[in-house]
């Protein structure tokens, strides 16, 4: 049995993905300014705990722009091709 579709459900969800989205960019680009102006507050994202490394940071950005372009309502080719790409970079395979 499959169950029916609860529209306020999927418009809470969607609102919700959209401002994680940007949260998590901004909170990636803040890192980012806080490396290049060697700040620490804008470092660690809130005050007293561990800086977040720049290539965190970056991979933060990449995740906001690719989910924000992976939730829209009609996406692009071009869309789903950057989306598809920034999360690739997140997920990528690590060798050290």
């Amino acid at each position: 049995m499959i169950p029916e579709p609860n529209p306020r459900l999927e418009s809470a969800l969607s609102k919700f993905s959209k401002v994680a989205s940007a949260g998590v960019a901004l909170a990636g680009a803040a890192v980012v300014i806080g490396w290049w102006l060697d700040t620490v507050l804008l470092k660690s994202v809130f005050p007293g705990i561990v800086s977040m490394k720049a290539n965190t940071a970056i991979t933060f950005v990449c995740l906001g722009f690719a989910l924000e372009m992976l939730l829209r309502e009609q996406p692009k080719p071009y869309q789903l091709h950057i989306g598809r790409a920034g999360a690739a970079f997140a997920v990528r395979e690590r060798r050290e």
